[in-house]
């Protein structure tokens, strides 16, 4: 899961909540959600007196929607990612990501369980990371480049091998915006 709880310049990016959590927060706030749990595992929260959400689209991988701030009518595009578990699986989230993103000169934000790495130095333990593994995720590309963050590197482990699979990034029309996020994990 993922939260955005604020698009006022301060958006706090949040990966991986439980689904107890998520209803939790929902209920104890008052906060709006949209979530495809019934194709996979993403979930986004809002606080609806700060931010208008408009969701643009819903597929098993991606929810993607434009965001905006009423008190400072900052507005971008935030792509929410669960990506699933095979390599070819998740091409049609590659793609998808790629069609959203072709005309995007607007701040777009993607972020979330993307199931892939971009490097060896992203995973410890394990099998070698190849480049099968590594190619979809690379070749992506759009101009993303990940967002400021802190917590933890690894984002997923089984207590045998440690990967970097969440991930927050931004675009170039976001970086020209000059907006600030930092992304939590």
């Amino acid at each position: 899961m993922t939260w955005l709880s604020d698009v006022n310049g301060k958006s706090q990016v949040r990966v991986r909540t439980t689904v107890d959590e998520f209803e939790k927060v929902v209920m104890q706030n008052g906060w709006q959600q949209i979530k495809n749990f019934q194709m996979a595992r993403g979930g986004l929260l809002w606080n609806a007196d700060r931010v208008t959400l408009d969701v643009q689209s819903i597929t098993p991988q991606t929810i993607h929607c434009k965001a905006r701030c009423k008190e400072t009518s900052i507005s971008f595009h935030i792509s929410l990612v669960y990506g699933l578990f095979t390599i070819v699986n998740r091409r049609q989230l590659w793609d998808t990501l790629k069609n959203l993103g072709v005309d995007s000169d607007q701040p777009w934000l993607v972020m979330g369980h993307f199931n892939s790495i971009t490097s060896p130095d992203e995973k410890i333990y394990g099998a070698e990371v190849t480049g099968y593994e590594t190619k979809d995720m690379l070749e992506l590309a759009l101009g993303l480049v990940d967002m400021a963050s802190y917590g933890c590197f690894y984002t997923w482990t089984n207590n045998q091998v440690w990967c970097k699979l969440d991930r927050a990034m931004v675009n170039p029309g976001w970086l020209q915006a000059d907006y600030f996020g930092q992304a939590s994990f």
